[in-house]
């Protein structure tokens, strides 16, 4: 009877309790989701699709989505649901490629350094509307020059004035020696004659600019710290502590709300939009399609580079969030659901802010693409603007604001949690004191965050997200392809998913998952390089090289250590070594290896009695 007992207790349901698992579908799908909406979608994708011929952007957007985003997500789905585990474990299925894991932890520890940085700027914004006047209308702060554009605004030329209005050589000059026809053209004994066309600032670029981020000239000028955007650094930091110290426990509730708020604000803005005059314009800009486009070809690598941003793949993220599955979840349908959703999610959130630009260039009486901005400036520069332009400016920019600050926070949450897994996964007896194990990460990276504060940040920021978050996380993808496709084997790789869920990936999935997806990314990063335009600053290229390759010498690195030091024998058999899965891969629980082993018996494993995972197995039943 005793026997019986344990059995019952060994075999029942499919929870890992030394790890844990979500207490809902829903708030897997709702974090996955989170994870991959992010601050990009607002900003990125619609500039991206108005820069390059409107909707026909969507044609190599939807066939990057389908050759090369939804393969390789799904691809990460299996691997963290199959396994249990987190990236740094997984890779026991090729021992010596565990510096890919490496590497992703690596860029994901950057990305969520100087991704909090950006969700301190939505905190920032966020206070700023409960001011009496929007701080970022006019030009009579403290923080305006000269070139702010209120100066200017009704001057094209210096005749028919009636009092004609000078402005100064330079901006910062309160001694008007010039008057502006619309074009400055410096006279060649000026203090600057390289400058050609000085055009006026909007307020709203000014405000982000000189008084939110305080600026350097440069990179290298880093002279102090912003304490007021270090403040709300810090209070973004508290917020994902507070959400994240239990881990999937308490983070699966936070996201019911982080994760659809930011809908209800969509669609709130959205009807707003479209009862303005105007809006018809920004919407056709947006949508109208120019064909010529296509065949550039900067615009099939901005593509892949956007889904691959949007879809948040081969950041690790998924693999983390996946891992918390139970078993048998059919992750098939999760790969489809949640990538579809985040594109359209992109799609939808260019209807609502184009409607809103297409008003503001409607009321001004200039063409769309004059008020729109790509990156920081569309969220941060002329959304704010147009804001003012909508009675009751003050709740739509607490509204906005809210919403970026709530779409941010799903991504962190999702990064976070993959770098404390990834320590809990290595030091598996650190589990029990979680929440201090989240309170030191998030000290830590606070502390490491401030330098992206500081005036010199905005281009730290800016470098990081370009090799980081971009291209390093490309080349991550390619790696992780092959390495899955060819060293492990996507005939082991079909028969796992089908441990899972009865049915093993199509044709199609095998074909893009060792040729398509790896060829699609491989072309992009090449183009990148082969467009590259230096900077001319050394110190600047040696950390734009360094970051992008990190994937590459972090995985040869390690490779090359578990080859000397972890391996025996000649050559050929520490190659194989290298490559050959360990005992310990395969699935966390002993209930799903015997399953395994009843589908392949060639997986069976020579076991002898222990205690799995806190329950005594009866080695008679082995």
């Amino acid at each position: 009877m005793e026997k019986s007992k344990k059995e019952v207790k060994l075999f029942e349901g499919d929870e890992n309790e030394e790890r844990g698992n979500w207490n809902h579908h829903i708030e897997y799908i709702l974090s996955l989701l989170g994870y991959a909406v992010g601050l990009g979608n607002v900003w990125r994708f619609p500039y991206l699709t108005y820069d390059h011929g409107g909707a026909a952007f969507l044609i190599p957007y939807v066939i990057m989505l389908v050759f090369a985003g939804i393969p390789l997500f799904y691809m990460e789905v299996i691997l963290g649901q199959y396994s249990s585990c987190g990236p740094s474990t997984l890779w026991r299925c090729t021992p010596a490629l565990k510096g890919i894991a490496v590497a992703q932890v690596i860029i994901s520890t950057l990305v969520g350094i100087y991704y909090n940085t950006i969700i301190a700027y939505t905190v920032f914004y966020f206070i700023s509307s409960f001011s009496w006047e929007l701080p970022w209308i006019g030009c009579h702060h403290s923080w305006n020059t000269n070139a702010c554009d209120s100066i200017y605004k009704a001057i094209h030329n210096c005749t028919g004035i009636t009092k004609p209005k000078y402005v100064p050589i330079d901006a910062d000059d309160k001694n008007a020696t010039k008057c502006w026809n619309g074009s400055w053209v410096l006279p060649s004994d000026s203090l600057y004659p390289d400058i050609k066309d000085i055009l006026p600032k909007r307020s709203s670029d000014e405000y982000f600019w000189r008084e939110v981020l305080q600026i350097s000239d440069d990179i290298h000028t880093i002279t102090k710290i912003n304490w007021r955007l270090a403040l709300c650094l810090f209070f973004s930091w508290t917020v994902i502590f507070v959400c994240l110290q239990k881990g999937i426990k308490s983070t699966g509730k936070v996201v019911y709300f982080t994760a659809l708020f930011p809908y209800v604000v969509l669609v709130i803005l959205l009807i707003r939009g479209l009862t303005l005059p105007g809006f018809q314009d920004g919407i056709y800009f947006y949508m109208i399609p120019d064909f010529e486009n296509l065949k550039d070809i900067s615009v099939w690598k901005d593509a892949a580079g956007q889904i691959f941003f949007s879809l948040s793949a081969c950041y690790g993220g998924i693999i983390t969030l996946s891992s918390y599955n139970k078993f048998h979840n059919n992750c098939y349908r999760d790969a489809l659901v949640v990538p579809i959703a985040n594109c359209a999610t992109s799609v939808f959130a260019g209807f609502v802010i184009f409607s809103i630009l297409g008003y503001m260039a409607n009321k001004l009486g200039v063409r769309v693409q004059d008020v729109a901005s790509g990156g920081f400036g569309l969220a941060f520069i002329a959304y704010p603007e147009a804001i003012v332009e909508l009675p009751g400016s003050n709740f739509w920019a607490f509204l906005f604001f809210f919403m970026l600050f709530t779409l941010g926070l799903d991504s962190e949450f999702a990064i976070l949690e993959l770098v404390q897994t990834t320590i809990c996964d290595e030091f598996p007896s650190l589990r029990k004191y979680k929440v201090l194990v989240c309170l030191g990460l998030c000290m830590s990276l606070f502390v490491c965050g401030l330098i992206t504060v500081c005036d010199a940040g905005p281009f730290i920021v800016d470098l990081v997200d370009t090799t980081i978050g971009s291209n390093a996380i490309i080349i991550t993808g390619i790696l992780e392809s092959l390495a899955i496709s060819y060293l492990y084997g996507f005939q082991k790789f079909r028969k796992d998913v089908f441990v899972m869920i009865r049915n093993k990936p199509n044709i199609f999935w095998i074909a893009c998952w060792i040729c398509i997806s790896p060829a699609i990314l491989t072309g992009a990063i090449l183009y990148y390089f082969i467009m590259y335009e230096s900077t001319g600053d050394v110190i600047v290229e040696v950390f734009t090289f360094l970051l992008t390759l990190s994937p590459v010498w972090v995985t040869l690195l390690y490779f090359i250590q578990y080859l000397a030091f972890r391996t025996t024998g000649g050559f050929s058999e520490r190659i194989r070594q290298c490559i050959t899965s360990s005992d310990d891969w395969g699935p966390a629980l002993l209930k799903f290896q015997l399953e395994e082993e009843e589908l392949f018996p060639e997986r069976t494993k020579v076991r002898t009695p222990y205690i799995n995972q806190g329950l005594q197995v009866d080695d008679t039943k082995l």
